[in-house]
């Protein structure tokens, strides 16, 4: 028996990696990866955390497949992202087989069949444990360190339990910083150990814990910078800055501190989400539990309710301590993640939790009560064929809660589903055909968008909601959205809507790509009838004037379009493009400035008033204060003073010498004034500083063309 259930267990884990396998081989690289890469190959060549990408998130997955392919000989980056990707899948078999044992030890042989499949099963655990990120290494340690403190809680030698859970303790922390929380979840479980079962309070063997984790965590950089205090000025939390008041930060390493208060500054802040058709910088609470149900498969929805339901039934006394073991990483991750987090990048944060549920609801397995077995295999089975059916993408599943991954895009985007590991795919099946890829103005023929763009999640206008007027004809790895429009879906629009003053710009505008321009005037002109407010028809109805070649009509349409919305930075490049095709220098000077500050402006995802009055009196409250300096700066450009525009950004630069923003807006003003000479040093500086680790730059989100700023700092174009 002992060596079937060995098979078994062997068996659904090989299947699993097998299918992580021929995913990655699909796949393309998401958005982190390539970078990630090109860091593990930089710090097993150099050794050295001195680089902005070292420090993103800690270095154990950066040496796992820098080290070991340095080795090998690549004929490409691709090549050498599958081989990476394959070193990592490979902890997902470790954490499978921990998995297995905590199930086994807790409940039983059939539990841990169970547990091991609803692991292997999972359509999100496949979906990261294919990639060269961290989420799910730090499952793995995270689940070694628990089981192992659980399972060792009774050993007469508490020395190899303490070291250990030191070891994947430490493991965790090298993982990604999130794994700090093992601290507070450990130091709980002393804590429980008293109070639950009666135990004597011993602090000693959790304090040897964590200076093993430290001392690993430590031999991971190097001990770069470990027992030095900080320089305060780079650091940007809220959080790292209190801390750095303290000896406590002492202990760590400084680049682990730099990236982990880059991290945390975020969290903060905030980052571009969306859900059911909402936005938000600063995330929902209900944000995860929403995307459980959307994303996790029915049959493992249903077995956690049915554990809930039946649990009197499953619960013995000694199975206490492994539920405590158990819930406290669940509760305390979900805790985090749902309130203390503004960051709402992604569904996968929550991913080191299912390991642990996956345990808890395996008891399932162990149940009796009549009929309920052929139940569970029922389950089992539509877990298994749902799974199946995902393959190979992953990254897209979505249940039928949410209607299938056809209609994922209208839940969730960004990791959830549009992670930019299908544009391989993309070229594939566009190859050859007449395709507008992601148009910014509505417009007729064969479309294909990624979901991220169209629900404009990383933009401040939302250039793409035209399309929600439409019904996708089809998908392309299902983050890809096809449509085959034509003119008169949009007559049909008018039709349906026919006092809809964006339907009548939507029709316009399609008409005026499509070259029938006497039908798009009138629909600008019933569309501005309807709304007179509407600057993007001001600044349609100019360029089509413009092209029709009515100069003075296109500029007045672009005048009232800036009029109307003075931060729209499409009419002043329009109105600079009209002046220097109709010779007029001194404007299109003007208004390519103007373009300049109103883009940088519009970026801004927190607006607040730009006049010198408001910094100024900022400034004469907080003199200290470089972002201050630095916004009156940029107001001072903004009303032509650009000496006092050089002294404020030479003030903020001389307060805090490690933002590099400062050195850009200087290069800026140096230029406006005519002092090529000083702008070429200070460029030369800039270009010195730029990607270095220590060295902080505004947080933003750059999205092909799309910029949003979710900083304070107010930035002009960096010039080349």
């Amino acid at each position: 028996m002992k060596k079937l259930n060995t098979f078994i267990v062997s068996g659904l884990l090989a299947i699993m990696f097998i299918r992580i396998v021929l995913m990655i081989s699909v796949a393309t690289d998401t958005y982190d990866e390539m970078d990630y890469l090109r860091t593990g190959w930089y710090l097993a060549q150099h050794h050295n955390w001195n680089t902005e990408s070292t420090i993103r998130h800690p270095s154990l997955s950066f040496y796992l497949h820098g080290i070991v392919l340095n080795n090998f000989h690549f004929s490409s980056w691709d090549q050498r992202l599958f081989w990476a990707r394959f070193i990592l899948a490979l902890f997902s078999l470790i954490l499978g087989f921990y998995i297995y044992r905590f199930a086994k030890s807790l409940y039983g042989q059939k539990a841990g069949l169970l547990a091991v499949a609803l692991f292997s099963l999972s359509p999100n655990i496949i979906a990261h444990s294919g990639l060269i990120t961290t989420d799910i290494l730090l499952g793995c340690f995270m689940m070694c360190a628990i089981y192992t403190s659980w399972r060792l809680r009774e050993s007469k030698k508490p020395f190899k339990k303490v070291l250990l859970v030191g070891i994947f303790m430490g493991l965790a922390l090298l993982s990604k910083f999130t794994a700090v929380m093992m601290l507070v979840i450990m130091f709980l479980l002393v804590l429980a150990e008293t109070f639950f079962f009666g135990k004597k309070f011993r602090l000693l063997p959790y304090i040897f814990t964590v200076i093993i984790g430290l001392f690993i965590l430590n031999a991971g950089y190097s001990f770069k910078g470990t027992f030095e205090k900080t320089d305060s000025k780079m650091l940007r939390s809220s959080l790292f800055t209190n801390l750095n008041k303290t000896p406590i930060l002492r202990l760590l390493p400084e680049p682990y501190i730099i990236g982990f208060d880059r991290q945390q500054y975020i969290n903060e802040i905030g980052h571009p989400a969306f859900l059911d058709g909402k936005y938000s910088y600063s995330g929902w609470w209900y944000y995860f539990p929403k995307a459980f149900f959307y994303k996790e498969p029915l049959p493992l929805i249903l077995m956690i309710f049915l554990f809930l339901l039946f649990f009197r039934q499953v619960y013995k006394k000694e199975y206490l301590s492994g539920y405590v073991y158990l819930a406290l990483p669940v509760i305390v991750l979900c805790i985090i993640n749902c309130f203390l987090n503004k960051n709402n990048a992604g569904y996968r944060y929550l991913l080191p939790v299912f390991p642990f549920i996956f345990v808890f609801i395996s008891g399932l397995a162990e149940l009796k009560i009549k009929h309920f077995k052929p139940a569970l295999i029922l389950l089992l089975a539509w877990f298994a064929v749902d799974s199946a059916l995902a393959h190979p993408y992953y990254i897209a599943y979505f249940n039928e809660i949410a209607g299938g991954a056809k209609n994922g895009y209208k839940h969730l985007v960004d990791s959830n589903l549009d992670w930019g590991q299908d544009r391989n795919l993309v070229i594939k099946e566009t190859e050859g055909k007449q395709i507008i890829f992601n148009p910014r103005i509505p417009v007729a023929g064969n479309i294909v968008i990624n979901a991220n763009n169209l629900q404009d999640v990383f933009k401040i206008r939302k250039t793409h909601r035209w399309l929600k007027f439409f019904k996708p004809s089809g998908n392309i790895g299902y983050s890809w959205l096809v449509y085959d429009l034509k003119i008169e879906d949009f007559e049909n629009l008018v039709k349906e809507y026919p006092q809809d003053s964006y339907a009548r710009y939507c029709l316009g505008s399609a008409c005026s790509v499509a070259g029938r321009n006497s039908e798009a005037l009138e629909q600008f002109a019933q569309s501005i009838k309807l709304n007179p407010e509407d600057p993007y028809v001001y600044n349609s109805l100019g360029q089509l004037r413009f092209f029709m070649g009515n100069i003075a009509d296109a500029e007045r349409q672009y005048l009232t379009a800036v009029k109307k919305d003075e931060l729209l930075p499409d009419s002043y490049q329009n109105l600079a493009e009209l002046y220097g095709k109709t010779g007029r220098q001194a404007k299109q000077k003007e208004f390519q400035k103007r373009y300049n500050v109103y883009r940088a402006l519009d970026a801004m995802a927190f607006k607040t008033p730009v006049t010198v009055s408001y910094f100024s009196d900022k400034v004469s409250r907080e003199p200290e204060n470089p972002v201050y300096h630095n916004n009156l700066g940029f107001a001072y450009i903004k009303e032509g003073g650009v000496d006092k525009a050089i002294a404020e950004f030479s003030k903020a630069l001389e307060l805090d010498p490690y933002q590099l923003d400062y050195y850009a807006n200087l290069v800026y003003a140096y230029n406006e004034k005519g002092d090529l000479a000083k702008a070429k040093e200070l460029m030369q500086l800039y270009l010195k500083y730029q990607g270095t680790a220590k060295i902080k730059t505004a947080y933003f989100i750059q999205y092909g063309e799309d910029k949003v700023v979710l900083d304070s700092i107010l930035l002009l174009p960096v010039l080349n």
